[in-house]
Parts: C-alpha cells; sequence; structure tokens
C-alpha cells in the first residue's frame, strides 16, 4: 500500500552549460600557462608549489617536478642575488611594495649563470600566502649589453674619430676622438 508520494524535479541546463563553460575556461588556461615560453612559478614559504616546463627549461631541469622537487626556492638564486630578492618577496607579503618587477642572476641545474628579468607579485594559493613569478631568460641580451660596452670602450680609445649609424642612418654611437674634434 502507498502511503504517499514525493517529487520533486529542477532544470539544470542551465548549470549544466555553466559547468561545461568553466571546465574549458579552466583547460585554455592552463594549456595558456603550461604552454607559456615565460616561465611561470608561484613560491610559498620559500619552496615552489607550482612550475611550467618553460621554467624547469630556463633553469636546465627536465620537467617541472624537478623544480618542485627542490628542496628551498632559493636555491635557484645566484647567491649574491639571494637577500635581495628574499626581501623583495618578504616586502610583498606584508604589502609593503618592493619592486614588481626586476633583474636577477640564477643558477642553472649544472651550475652555469643564467640572467633573469622577473615580473612577481604576491597571490593567494589553496589559502596561503605565495609569490606569483614569470621569469624570462635575458643572459644573450646581457652578454650583447656587455659586448657592446666592451665595443665602446675599445672604440673610445681609438685616437681618430668613430661614429657609427643604424640601418635607419641614425647616429648610435661616437666615440671621444670624434667628440674632441667637435
Amino acid at each position: 500500500e502507498i502511503v504517499g508520494l514525493l517529487a520533486s524535479s529542477a532544470d539544470i541546463t542551465a548549470r549544466k552549460a555553466a559547468d561545461d563553460q568553466l571546465r574549458l575556461s579552466e583547460v585554455k588556461f592552463r594549456n595558456l600557462v603550461e604552454n607559456s615560453i615565460q616561465g611561470i612559478c608561484i613560491n610559498v614559504n620559500d619552496r615552489f608549489v607550482f612550475a611550467n616546463q618553460a621554467m624547469a627549461d630556463i633553469f636546465g631541469y627536465d620537467t617541472p617536478d624537478d623544480i618542485l622537487n627542490l628542496s628551498k626556492a632559493v636555491d635557484l638564486i645566484a647567491p649574491s642575488d639571494a637577500d635581495r630578492l628574499l626581501n623583495y618577496g618578504y616586502q610583498r607579503l606584508d604589502d609593503h611594495g618592493g619592486p614588481n618587477r626586476y633583474r636577477a642572476q640564477g643558477v642553472r641545474r649544472d651550475g652555469g649563470a643564467v640572467w633573469l628579468e622577473v615580473m612577481a607579485d604576491a597571490v593567494d594559493w589553496d589559502g596561503n600566502d605565495g609569490i606569483l613569478a614569470t621569469i624570462i631568460d635575458i643572459t644573450a641580451e646581457i652578454h650583447a649589453e656587455a659586448g657592446r660596452g666592451n665595443l665602446a670602450d675599445a672604440l673610445n680609445h681609438f685616437p681618430e674619430p668613430v661614429v657609427l649609424f643604424d640601418n635607419e642612418d641614425r647616429l648610435i654611437f661616437r666615440n671621444d676622438a670624434y667628440l674632441r674634434g667637435l
């Protein structure tokens, strides 16, 4: 014998569409981050909790997991820059500012130096304060700048006037001998 019957229904079409859209958005975002040519990492309490493949490549590691398995994030920073960068991180986490963009020298897995352009900001990561950093390897640029400086020094010691123009005939260099002749 049936004593009673209670039924309820709801149209969940809109919710299902929203859930599908959210999943698609998450996939697109993950692909964007994981396939970026810029290193992207998140550091919480001096440990990496996220790193993409570009981050591993910049520092000479095979996979992002190799970065995540480091005992301390500061291991990727040259000792000469470690205190400065740690201070920047503490300043950001304490809401006291600190630069969000700077250059620093890092240490590759093989011990070699890598020059970095770093853009960093404080983030919440699973309820913990962390630092999100986007990193670009600028080693070639730094070496080129140093080479230009060495060339300029050499040309400044040349006794004859030297003037250099770029492809569009803009003056880009004049040595000291040229300036003395003016």
